[in-house]
């Protein structure tokens, strides 16, 4: 067997070892630790996104916090508005009741001064008539014309006689 020479197996293997130990540095050098390099700054950078990222939600959690806080305000203020708009409302509809009672309690007293005054008015009238008509039947009745004025006297007397009576 020619090919196969033993005695340069040691050898061959020795110069195999330092091959793979002069590969292992060159690759270390050459292609692990700028892979690694790579990698770490990767995973930095990942590491630095997920924080920000974490850091923009917890801004975006407290600006929501913020405006549901303000919407609430917000909710109150126009909860109270609404409050006042109804009680300020409820207060000039009785303001309003309250006027219109005054005037229609004014407008029955005018009426009923007016009616009373008719009433004087048309009682003094009817009582004349009744007079004049009362001394025109005298004055027939007894055939003699009476001073005008004493009986439109006696007739007053006699009718606020009557007059007291009823009261």
């Amino acid at each position: 067997m020619e090919g196969l020479d033993l005695s340069k197996i040691p050898m061959d293997l020795i110069m195999n070892i330092i091959n793979i130990v002069i590969l292992f540095v060159i690759v270390r050098f050459l292609a692990y630790k700028p892979v690694k390099k790579f990698l770490d700054a990767r995973k930095k950078r990942l590491e630095d996104e997920k924080a920000a990222a974490e850091s923009k939600a917890g801004e975006a959690q407290a600006m929501c916090e913020e405006y549901e806080k303000k919407l609430s305000e917000v909710e109150a203020a126009r909860a109270e508005a609404v409050r006042a708009g109804e009680k300020e409302g409820q207060q000039r509809a009785d303001e309003l009741v309250r006027s219109a009672k005054k005037d229609a309690d004014r407008l029955l007293s005018d009426a009923k001064q007016a009616i009373a005054a008719k009433e004087a008015e048309s009682a003094e009238s009817m009582r004349d008539s009744v007079v004049e008509l009362s001394v025109s039947i005298a004055s027939k009745v007894i055939g003699r014309n009476i001073n005008d004025e004493d009986n439109k006297r006696l007739a007053r007397e006699f009718f606020d006689e009557e007059a007291d009576k009823i009261k």
